[in-house]
């Protein structure tokens, strides 16, 4: 569901500002494509597939969104391989790394992304934001990103989210999960 809440900002933002640029990051490619994938499956059929000029899967996946009030914008995928070192001379407005507690170097990782969202295009500021959604793995660097947002409110948010938040899972898959924890 996280993934899929911030994909489907992406794509809305996208839609909605002038030269807007998207890129969600994972620990993996694979990870990556998932975002990518459902954003695909909700697309096609909705009222906004008119927006949509390209739909891509290689070399990476991206959706590029294309008409005459914003003119082109883009949601691209990429893998965070080597603290994301591959990530370079991309500009854009928003990053999200998915899944952020798997990677073992995230500050190297969020200070690489971070000198990405920079820049103006159509007139305007880029968006600047760069995000972390992730389950609660064991990694210091994340848990002192989360307490950032508790310390210093005005810069950072931080938010839990409970499971049982999620709508798509059943009180039955519920219990599953619970039991196997």
């Amino acid at each position: 569901s996280k993934t899929t809440c911030v994909g489907v900002s992406a794509l809305t933002w996208a839609a909605t500002t002038a030269g807007f640029k998207f890129m969600a990051v994972s620990p993996t490619l694979y990870q990556s494509e998932q975002m990518y994938q459902i954003l695909v499956e909700l697309i096609e059929n909705h009222r906004i597939e008119r927006f949509v000029w390209k739909i891509i899967s290689k070399p990476y996946p991206k959706i590029v969104l294309k008409h005459s009030g914003i003119g082109t914008s883009s949601l691209e995928f990429m893998s965070a391989a080597d603290d994301a070192n591959r990530i370079l001379s991309w500009e854009g407005d928003w990053i999200n790394i998915d899944e952020a507690g798997l990677l073992d170097n995230l500050d190297d990782t969020i200070v690489r992304l971070g000198t990405r969202l920079r820049g103006t295009v159509h007139g305007r500021a880029r968006l600047g934001r760069l995000s972390l959604t992730t389950n609660p793995h064991v990694n210091p660097q994340l848990y002192y990103r989360f307490d950032l947002g508790e310390d210093n409110p005005d810069e950072y948010l931080s938010m839990k989210v409970s499971t049982r938040s999620n709508k798509n899972i059943t009180d039955d898959q519920l219990k599953a999960l619970i039991n196997r924890i």
